[in-house]
């Protein structure tokens, strides 16, 4: 798998990625909203952590589709 430094454009498949990877997180989905709407708030958490990213930093790589 190869991987390259992320784009502003991959962002939406970056937040997927994370918010599938911690959906069944007991901490993390009580954390940010709990029930139905645990979703919806893992990706808002997500959302807010990768905005605080100084995006000259390039501190997210990614493969090709953003599955990791």
């Amino acid at each position: 798998m190869e991987f390259r430094d992320a784009r502003e454009e991959d962002l939406p498949a970056i937040l997927e990625t994370l918010t599938d990877a911690f959906s069944e997180d007991p901490f993390l989905t009580w954390f940010v909203r709990g029930g139905a709407r645990a979703r919806d708030g893992l990706r808002d958490f997500f959302a807010f952590m990768v905005a605080c990213e100084p995006r000259q930093a390039q501190w997210f790589e990614v493969s090709q589709n953003c599955e990791a």
